[in-house]
């Protein structure tokens, strides 16, 4: 920072303000993590919980460097440290201020900080977030980005400014440096940093004064404001951040400064102050054409021409900024938020609030700069002719808005007078004590749309729409689709003007799609309206983050899950921050996110996701608003996943009362409710019950939708996978082929609900005893993911296990091998680590089929090694357990009795970790110990109990030679079979 005015050469002071110098090969650090020699932190060293990775760089009163935490939570932060020999009591405090001023914030424009502290030799310091950016004048030019999208990014740089100025912060030293951008989900985000030089307004940010002393220059003079370089310490007000903020969009425009920087460095102390306070800057379509050969690259970094570039700034831009630019304080914006209005309003081609200055105040400058100037009068003659011009210019700018101001009035007066006089039912039936439905009420509004509209198109345009939404909420897709698609051609036709009615109508039409099945309209439709909202100037809009939310959930339902996360994150980061985190908007994104977390296998996550979700989305809409229902009821469904069904059937209870309350008979939602209740049933292993519910449901949809429906292929398959764990096989395969015919139908032969389909199928015929037919599928299983995969991916992988698996059982080990060492391969190029599942469960069947050759030592080495693996890394899971089962077979095998009895012992163990007591895998190894106990009734009442749990006869190996030969255990096996 600039702070000593005695000294002579303003170019050295300055130097000494942008001073940066980045970290260079560090000695060994100390035990307090300091080079003692130079009074610098080295890498390597440690300050509190921090390992310093290297120095980012050096300001006035302190040094910054990259740290990294690794508890009680990992992250890189940048830790900014006191200087040796700075830490004089005055910049102790002003340190200790910028650490305040950014505790007190909290906005995603703005730096967090995390902790403070003192090194081990005194000196303070506090962590901040780490902000991996660039200047924002940096990243516009490296993007090469239009002027429409530069002044959006500099638009949420006011948005942070203004929350700071909420919290009675003035910054006092915005400049490009302070301003980074980092990328968050494709997205640019600014980043304030930097309050090194903030001023509290509303309370003391230390114990300490910090005030601002009298003759010292805090800030950056290029971009320093007409009061600051007044040196008067308590002259400072928000205002000042307006004329820095009125700087760098200067900047941002032009590639130039207001001022130029060698000439200020030049410059004698007296001299800079001067120029920041009397020298008016040239407009910013002035100083592009004053900048010669230069302009051409300016505009050609803004994907433009210099002619086109000066007339996208004259006008408009030219006003907004040097309105922020005025060196008198009142006639700025009041406020970066007003600031950041203007240029809103200026993007959405509305009047701006800036106004030409009036030729009175013109006059005044002019008199007090030349009062002895003969030409006034001449000057007066043009500066009215100017004023006229530019006022009848606004004049018929401002008549243009307000006439479309009111057209937009009396088309909501319109629909509003419809809408009322629809509901008031003038239907003699009434008087006779009849009830009118609101289906009626509806079908006859629609009819009188149609009808007595025509000559009222935007009217009929904005009605189609509301009630089209309105029949798809209430489950009415035909009636829905026959109002939404004329509105949407006719939304069309306003295209450049007005983009909204043409974007809502095609967000619903996609919803509809979804319902019917119909994947590819619904996301070409969803695409189109992202694409509408992009060439437009509605990227600020609340339906923009509805519309990233819509394509989020139809990337996510056809199975494009990366694309779908990166979506959906930019939904809920865009309703968080323009629109809010109590918003419905903000809890929708977050809901329809939360269950593409729990498809991309992170449940747990997913569940506390819905635990944040569902309270903001009742607070929004209500308790008794379907989408909120929705939201309690896939809740409910993660909850049963992860075995909690006492919650989960609250959570569904709740659910489907309110469904049933609101909704009419025959809404899809309430077969929605009935299979999430059949499958609580069935993940509480209730199979005849999650039967009974998932055939109420199949029976609600097909009255609803026909019997070919994408929806009826899912209930089928619900259906068929009760009839498999009740052991009804040929019921189930027939139920499962139905199931997949239709998805298959709908969606293609490679759609992920028809690889679902396929792997129940699958393992249908796995424990129907028909290995060689799960192999057939699995196979073709596998070669649709090559396809649509990649023959890399991950999931290509786990279908390989299961085909070895298939191999294995038909006695096949060699062939079981080598598609083992293929999936091996295709893990370790995704996973490291034995420890990871993946690379474990594939170690286990490796192990078996080696064992099944005979290669006995590959065997218990690759076993061995799964198992350390797993202990080692705290794991107990189902492939830990299946080690110590199959090393129990190999030590059996090999004769040792005791070493198979401590295996199979351990694996019991394992298993009663995670499992419950009743689980059939649990109950079968628990039988085998007993065996090798010589407890032969206990052992044959544990096989009894995991019989009736649904194991099959078949799968009694060769676990019980002792049992061999005994009647009971005969006899059971027969009863079962």
């Amino acid at each position: 920072m600039l702070e000593s005015p005695g000294a002579d050469c303003p170019a050295c002071l300055l130097g000494l303000a942008l001073e940066t110098s980045s970290g260079s090969e560090e000695p060994a650090p100390s035990e307090s993590g300091e080079d003692v020699s130079r009074h610098r932190l080295v890498t390597g060293g440690r300050v509190g919980p921090y390992t310093i990775v290297r120095e980012l760089g050096e300001g006035g009163m302190g040094l910054v460097y990259l740290a990294e935490q690794t508890e009680p939570i990992k992250r890189r932060v940048a830790l900014k440290v006191v200087k040796h020999g700075m830490d004089t009591d005055q910049v102790v405090k002003r340190f200790e201020a910028e650490r305040q001023a950014l505790a007190l914030m909290d906005h995603v424009a703005i730096a967090k900080v995390f902790e403070a502290g003192e090194t081990d030799t005194g000196r303070p310091y506090f962590a901040m977030e780490f902000i991996d950016g660039e200047p924002i004048t940096d990243y516009c030019d490296r993007k090469r980005l239009a002027t429409g999208d530069r002044l959006s990014l500099f638009s949420r740089v006011c948005e942070g400014v203004q929350h700071a100025h909420r919290r009675g912060i003035i910054h006092r030293d915005i400049k490009p440096s302070n301003v980074l951008v980092t990328e968050i989900d494709g997205e640019p985000q600014p980043k304030i940093i930097d309050f090194g030089v903030a001023k509290a307004t509303e309370q003391s940010l230390t114990e300490h004064s910090a005030m601002t002393a009298m003759g010292v220059l805090l800030g950056t003079p290029e971009y320093m404001s007409p009061e600051q370089a007044s040196l008067a310490p308590f002259d400072i007000d928000t205002r000042t951040d307006v004329y820095s903020l009125g700087v760098l969009l200067y900047e941002l425009l032009t590639g130039a400064l207001p001022f130029d920087r060698r000439a200020l460095q030049k410059a004698a102390f007296d001299e800079v102050r001067r120029q920041i306070r009397e020298v008016q800057p040239s407009k910013p379509s002035t100083r592009i054409s004053q900048l010669g050969e230069q302009a051409t690259g300016l505009a050609e970094s803004r994907h433009t021409d210099v002619s086109s570039l000066c007339r996208t700034l004259a006008g408009d831009l030219d006003l907004i900024t040097m309105k922020a630019l005025e060196k008198e304080r009142d006639r700025r914006y009041g406020s970066p938020a007003e600031l950041a209005d203007d240029i809103r309003r200026h993007l959405d081609k509305e009047p701006i609030l800036a106004r030409p200055p009036s030729v009175s105040y013109q006059l005044r400058k002019l008199a007090a700069r030349n009062p002895l100037a003969s030409g006034l009068a001449a000057a007066v003659l043009i500066l009215l002719i100017v004023s006229v011009t530019v006022m009848a210019f606004q004049n018929r700018r401002i008549r243009a808005e307000r006439d479309r101001a009111e057209r937009e009035a009396r088309t909501s007066e319109e629909v509003s007078s419809f809408l009322q006089e629809l509901f008031e039912v003038p239907d003699p039936r009434i008087a006779q004590g009849e009830e009118i439905s609101a289906r009626e009420i509806l079908d006859k509004g629609a009819a009188r749309i149609e009808t007595e509209l025509t000559d009222q198109p935007e009217v009929q345009t904005r009605l189609m729409l509301i009630m089209g939404n309105v029949y798809h909420n209430l489950g009415v897709d035909d009636e829905a689709q026959r109002l939404l698609e004329p509105a949407l051609e006719r939304g069309r036709t306003t295209i450049g003007t007005d983009s909204t009615n043409a974007i809502e109508a095609l967000r619903v039409l996609s919803w509809l799609h979804r319902r019917a099945g119909r994947m590819d309209e619904a996301l070409a439709a969803a695409r189109e309206g992202l694409e509408l909202i992009e060439r437009s100037s509605l990227r600020d809009n609340p339906i923009w983050g509805q519309t990233l939310t819509t394509l989020g959930v139809m990337l996510r339902d056809r199975g494009e899950l990366e694309e779908a996360q990166q979506v959906l994150d930019r939904a809920v980061n865009f309703a968080e921050r323009v629109i809010g985190s109590e918003s419905i908007e903000y809890a929708t994104a977050l809901y329809h996110k939360a269950w593409l977390v729990h498809r991309l296998g992170r449940t747990e996550e997913a569940l506390g996701i819905y635990e944040r979700t569902c309270p903001i989305m009742g607070g929004a809409i209500g308790e008794l608003h379907p989408r909120y229902a929705g939201c309690l009821s896939d809740h409910s469904l993660i909850l049963s996943v992860l075995q909690r069904y006492d919650e989960a059937a609250v959570q569904l209870r709740r659910a489907t009362e309110v469904w049933e309350r609101v909704l009419p008979a025959g809404h899809p939602y309430l077969a929605n409710a009935a299979d999430n209740l059949g499958t609580q049933f069935w993940y509480a292993r209730d199979y005849e019950n999650a039967e009974l519910h998932y055939r109420r449901g199949l029976a609600m949809r097909e009255e609803i939708f026909g019997p070919d429906h994408p929806e009826i292929g899912s209930s089928l398959h619900n259906v068929a996978l009760a009839l498999r764990e009740l052991g009804r096989w040929e019921e189930a395969e027939k139920t499962f082929q139905r199931s997949i015919s239709i998805v298959e139908a709908a969606h293609g032969p490679d759609d992920d609900r028809v690889m679902n389909g396929l792997n129940s199928l699958a393992e249908l015929y796995d424990r129907w005893k028909r290995p060689a037919d799960a192999l057939r599928l699995y196979e073709r299983i596998v070669r649709s993911r090559e396809r649509t995969r990649g023959p890399d991916h991950m999931w290509v992988a786990g279908v390989l296990q299961n085909q070895a698996e298939m191999l294995l059982a038909l006695g096949r080990p060699d062939e079981a091998e080598s598609v083992l060492l293929r999936a091996q391969g295709i893990v370790d190029t995704n996973l490291t680590g034995w420890e990871r599942l993946g690379r474990t469960s594939i170690g286990v069947n490796l192990g078996r089929a080696y064992a099944d050759q005979g290669k006995m030592s590959e065997a218990h080495e690759i076993l061995t090694r799964v198992r350390d693996a797993a202990e080692q890394g705290g794991v107990t899971n189902v492939a830990l357990a299946r080690a110590y089962y199959q090393l129990h077979r190999l030590a059996r095998a090999q004769g040792n009795t005791t070493e198979a009895a401590a295996f199979i012992d351990r694996a019991l163990e394992v298993r009663r970790a995670f499992q419950p007591e009743d689980h059939v895998n649990l109950l079968y190894v628990e039988a085998i110990s007993q065996t090798n106990r010589g407890e032969t009734a206990e052992a044959l009442r544990t096989l009894r109990r995991a019989l009736d749990r649904g194991m099959r006869p078949s799968s009694v190996g060769d676990d019980f030679p002792t049992l061999r030969g005994n009647p009971g255990f005969e006899a059971l096996l027969k009863e079962y079979d």
